[in-house]
Parts: structure tokens; C-alpha cells; sequence
């Protein structure tokens, strides 16, 4: 029964946790074992033999039964009796190997060589590119292109090739002046000199249109404008341009003159024998002081003015009439003034005998020689502008004492002498005046004293409606009479 007993023991016996990490142990060593021999291969593998668990190899006190071993051999337990617990120790691992390296295709080491050669060749490229739109950029800037140019226009100034039509006077109205003539004694100046230089204005600001001064031998002779003909952008901030030469102005010593003429509306100044339009007329307006009383009933001729720049000292200067008839001026320094002439016509006898009559009858009004009522003062006002001053005095002569103080006389023979009608002016339709003057005869009476009233007046005549009936029926009127200045 003990044996039996003994014998269940051993069967039921499961390994302790001692007897499983001695198995772990040695099945590790066991491996790394194997592992060393398989890469150096120095190493012999263990035999069977020696790898057989030591349970199984004969021993020499195996046919001696001890007590202790015979316990030892009925707590071992069997294999087909015992169950072994799993382990992740316990099964077999493969040897580590080491892992091969991979060769690279020759495919690619060309491929990288290709893509690093067009690397290099376009970086060139761009640099070059680079390099070339730089060099532009520094050759279009206007300082190159004037430096070249005075080069040329020195050569052309010194050969003499320069012709007039090559240069402007931009700056200067020289529509007055023979610049022709001028330009040729320029040119030739400019052959005198040794050196040209170019500098940019100071007061150039214009990137497309700079403007440089031309100096020879330190004296300026020159103003050059230049014009950009074409642009072009690189690198989105720098702008290429292509120039040209837009004006080339003389800068010379030039006796001008400013004139400013006063001559009257419609008559046209004449410098030079060229003829100033109105577009040198200013907005100034004088009256002729000698129109200041017609000008009340009709529109009278006015003076105007004209101002002309860049006259040369010596230039042939005068004044014409609306009938293109060349007029008496009067200059004084840069004034010129030119007195009102209306253009040169004959008026008839019919007309220059009513004119001459009127001014004879007012004549005889004033030494109360007129017949009729009031001395004769309706016979007068029917030739004056009513309510004009000429009439109000009329009125007041003829209702005032003083005219009966005048000295009784009679008419000498003949009455008028030294008589003058001339200088007919005609304004328009509406106007003219006539020069007048005579001498009127008289003897006083008490005394039998020869005596005369002389008269040398312009008379100024009107066609004019007076009256207030409501009825367009004008009449020739005297409207002023201005005595003759000797």
C-alpha cells in the first residue's frame, strides 16, 4: 500500500516554479549555443548525447537503489503521466540571422546624377539670364545714352553738320523773331567751342522725359529732352527703356523784348511783317477818352491790348486799321500806342454841307443870330440829342439872362471865313466825325468894331432816335464836339 501510494505521489506530481526556470535556463543556454555555432562555425554542435536530459543517461550509481534517489525517481514525474505548462520559453526559437543588405539599382545612381546636372545647368542658366537683364538695366539708364549723344553732337557741332531744323526754340514764342536766321549764327558759335558735357537739370522730374543741359567749355549752350520710345519690365520692379532724343533748344544771348500795344478794338498789331493774331490779346479794355460821351447812345470803337514776347530790339513794328491802312503809332520804350483813324473815304458834299450847317447854326444859337421863339431854340434842339447835355445847355442859354447881354452886331462880309471841313472819320453806319473850323465875322454895332468868333472843333455825328413817340424815325444828331488842341 506505501508503494502504491508512493507510486500515485510521483504520478500526480507537477513541477515546481523552481523546476520551471531551470528548464527556461537551460533551454536558453541551449539556443544561444546554437546561434554562436551556426555563425562562427568553430563551434561543434552539442550531440544528442549531451543535449539528452540527464534523467535519461546511465549513471553509475544507477544500480545502487538509495533511498534518496529512489524518492527522487518517484517524484519525477512521468512523461506520459505529466502535464508540462506551456511557455514561452520552452519552444524552440529560430536562430537570429542577420539581415542582408540591399544593393541599389545603377538606374537610380544615373537618374540622381541627371537631375543633379540640370540642377546645375539651370542654376547657370538664371545666373546668366541674371547677369544679362543687369547689364541692360545699367546700359538703358538715361546717363549713358546722353553721354553717347553729346559725343555725336560734339562731332556734328565741330564738322559743322548741324542744320537749324535740328533744333527747337521750345521754351521761347520766337513767332516774331527771324530764328532762321538766328539758329544759323548759333550753329556756327557752337563750332568755337572744344568740350561738351551733359548734366541732368536739377528741376527734371519726369522719369520718361528727363532733361539734360549741354555745357561747352563751361558756358551752357543746350537744353536736350529726352523721350522713352519703348519700356519694358524684368523682375516685376525694374523697367528697361529704349531712348530718343524728343528736343534740342538753343540756349543763347538773345536781346528780346516784351511789347505791350493800346490800340484801339479791331485794328491789328504788325512786327515784323507778320501779323499778331488775337490769341496775344488780353482781357484789358480801355475807352477811348475821346468816345466817352458818344459812347453813351451808340457803341463806340475801344482801345485793347496786346502783349507780345521775345521781340528783337531792332524789329520793324506798326499798327493797321480795320481797311488794312497802316496807322500813326507812338512808342515809348515796350509801349506802343496807336490813335484811333478810321480807314481813309470821302464823304459827300450833301453830307459835309448838313454837317457844316448844323455846327454854323449852333454857332449862330450862341450869339443869338437865330430867329423864332425862346432866341431860336427849337431850331437847335432839332439837331441835338435830347436830354443830352448839349440840349439841357441850349435850354438853359436861351431861358437865362446872360444871353441878353450879348453885344448887337451885325454879319461882316462875308460872314464865315477860313472855313474847314476835313478829317472825316467814320466809326460805322451810325457815326462819323469831321474836323471843322471857321472863322465867323461880325461888327459890333455901337462901335462898328470888326470883330470874330472862331470855332476848330471835331464834331462827332450820330444817326440816333431822340424821341419818345414810339416811333423808329432817327435823325442826324451832333452828340459831341471836342476843340481842336493847337
Amino acid at each position: 500500500m506505501a508503494n502504491e501510494n508512493n507510486t500515485n505521489r510521483q504520478n500526480n506530481h507537477q513541477p515546481s516554479m523552481r523546476e520551471l526556470a531551470n528548464e527556461r535556463m537551460r533551454k536558453m543556454r541551449e539556443d544561444r549555443a546554437g546561434a554562436a555555432g551556426q555563425s562562427s562555425g568553430a563551434r561543434r554542435p552539442a550531440s544528442a548525447e549531451a543535449r539528452r536530459p540527464a534523467s535519461g543517461r546511465p549513471s553509475s550509481t544507477s544500480g545502487r537503489p538509495s533511498s534518496g534517489s529512489s524518492s527522487s525517481a518517484q517524484r519525477r514525474p512521468s512523461s506520459g503521466n505529466s502535464v508540462k505548462r506551456p511557455s514561452s520559453s520552452s519552444s524552440v526559437r529560430r536562430p537570429s540571422r542577420p539581415v542582408p543588405q540591399k544593393k541599389q539599382s545603377p538606374a537610380f545612381w544615373i537618374g540622381l546624377g541627371l537631375y543633379t546636372a540640370i540642377l546645375i545647368v539651370l542654376a547657370f542658366l538664371f545666373l546668366k539670364y541674371t547677369d544679362v537683364c543687369l547689364k541692360r538695366y545699367e546700359n538703358s539708364q538715361s546717363d549713358n545714352y546722353i553721354a553717347s549723344f553729346v559725343e555725336t553732337f560734339e562731332k556734328n557741332a565741330k564738322e559743322g553738320s548741324l542744320t537749324a531744323s535740328d533744333f527747337t526754340f521750345e521754351s521761347l514764342d520766337l513767332t516774331f523773331v527771324d530764328s532762321e536766321s538766328l539758329l544759323d549764327d548759333y550753329i556756327a558759335s557752337l563750332g568755337t567751342h572744344t568740350s561738351f558735357t551733359a548734366e541732368k537739370d536739377p528741376t527734371s522730374y519726369i522719369t520718361e522725359a528727363p532733361v539734360y543741359n549741354i555745357s561747352a567749355d563751361g558756358e551752357q549752350v543746350a537744353r536736350v529732352t529726352l523721350k522713352a520710345i519703348s519700356q519694358e519690365k524684368i523682375f516685376a520692379i525694374l523697367t528697361i527703356m529704349d531712348w530718343d532724343v524728343d528736343t534740342i533748344e538753343p540756349v543763347c544771348s538773345i536781346n528780346l523784348s516784351n511789347y505791350t500795344f493800346s490800340i484801339p478794338d479791331g485794328y491789328t498789331p504788325v512786327i515784323n511783317n507778320r501779323h499778331v493774331d488775337t490769341t496775344y490779346k488780353t482781357d484789358k479794355v480801355e475807352e477811348i477818352p475821346e468816345f466817352a460821351y458818344v459812347s453813351k447812345y451808340i457803341s463806340m470803337p475801344s482801345y485793347v491790348e496786346y502783349k507780345v514776347e521775345n521781340v528783337l530790339a531792332d524789329s520793324d513794328i506798326k499798327v493797321l486799321n480795320t481797311n488794312g491802312e497802316e496807322v500813326p503809332i507812338e512808342i515809348n520804350g515796350n509801349k506802343v500806342k496807336a490813335i484811333y483813324a478810321s480807314a481813309a473815304s470821302e464823304l459827300s458834299e450833301e453830307r459835309k454841307n448838313e454837317a457844316l450847317s448844323m455846327v454854323q447854326t449852333y454857332e449862330d444859337f450862341n450869339t443869338d443870330d437865330l430867329g423864332g421863339a425862346n432866341h431860336g431854340l427849337a431850331t437847335v434842339q432839332s439837331f441835338l440829342i435830347k436830354d443830352s447835355d448839349y440840349w439841357n445847355m441850349a435850354k438853359q442859354w436861351a431861358g437865362g439872362v446872360d444871353i441878353t447881354f450879348t453885344s448887337a452886331h451885325k454879319f461882316d462880309d462875308p460872314k464865315y471865313t477860313n472855313v474847314v471841313v476835313d478829317n472825316y472819320a467814320e466809326y460805322s453806319d451810325v457815326c462819323y466825325s469831321l474836323h471843322i473850323a471857321f472863322s465867323k465875322n461880325m461888327i459890333l454895332t455901337r462901335t462898328g468894331e470888326k470883330i470874330s468868333n472862331d470855332f476848330d472843333s471835331t464834331v462827332f455825328f450820330i444817326y440816333y432816335d431822340d424821341s419818345d413817340d414810339g416811333i423808329d424815325n432817327p435823325h442826324w444828331c451832333i452828340a459831341d464836339m471836342i476843340a481842336t488842341t493847337k
